[in-house]
């Protein structure tokens, strides 16, 4: 099934490629190209959502050449599609591709109509660092992610194995969308290499985020055994 998908992939790529750079009969708005991407990846026709894709980035770009043409610096572009690309690349194994398409959606973030999206570009690089075993370049991904959440500088005033004081976090859930997996990620890389003391404060930031509890939960155990902390651990079992 993989060599059928894949060869449908570049079907797309040759089919678009032999358009002309502006296809004449680009008559609906770029959203509409997007939509039928979208539906064509659903029905795991990725061949022809990567063609509408790139035909929603090619109308986006006329639409907003047309809207600012006095502004010719401006930023052009369609974000949303460029990362429904790198998805789809990313199934293909086509890190490279995906990468382009990852670094144009961060160059475009303004562009982003939910500007939280810009966290799925993150995560997708982390992604693709992951599998190509780029481990430095995933870990200052996730860095870059915990970078932009303001309670990471509240959790590192405070000593080691402290929780019950910050067990608000555990509510607040659009944190918890956007860093969760950030912290997780993190605290278990450095819990898998054997730097326990780093790893700490990663997982503690997932655990109280409620971000794969009991995983979190099963690994900050680990950390404090190795780190000779045994009464936090029973503190911590107490708020799981």
């Amino acid at each position: 099934m993989k060599p059928l998908i894949t060869i449908l992939t570049i079907v797309g790529h040759l089919t678009f490629f032999l358009l002309p750079v502006y296809p004449i009969e680009l008559s609906e708005p770029a959203w509409y190209y997007k939509s039928m991407g979208d539906r064509k990846l659903d029905e795991g026709n990725y061949g022809e959502a990567i063609v509408e894709y790139k035909k929603a980035i090619i109308k986006r770009i006329k639409e907003q050449e047309s809207n600012n043409k006095s502004q010719k610096k401006e930023l052009k572009g369609y974000p949303e599609a460029n990362i429904a690309l790198a998805k789809i690349y990313i199934k293909q194994k086509l890190y490279d591709m995906a990468m382009v398409h990852l670094d144009k959606a961060e160059q475009l973030k303004s562009l982003l109509q939910i500007k939280d999206q810009i966290f799925d570009v993150y995560y997708l690089k982390a992604e693709v660092y992951r599998l190509t075993k780029k481990r430095k370049k995933e870990i200052d991904m996730y860095k870059k992610i915990i970078g932009n959440d303001p309670n990471w500088n509240i959790r590192r005033r405070y000593s080691i194995g402290t929780f019950k004081s910050l067990m608000y976090l555990r509510n607040d859930n659009i944190s918890r969308l956007k860093f969760g997996k950030a912290y997780f990620e993190l605290g278990k890389i450095y819990l898998e290499t054997g730097n326990y003391i780093t790893a700490e404060p990663y997982l503690s930031m997932s655990f109280l985020y409620g971000y794969n509890t009991d995983l979190s939960f099963r690994y900050l155990k680990e950390c404090y055994n190795k780190l000779n902390k045994k009464s936090i651990i029973e503190s911590l079992e107490n708020l799981k």
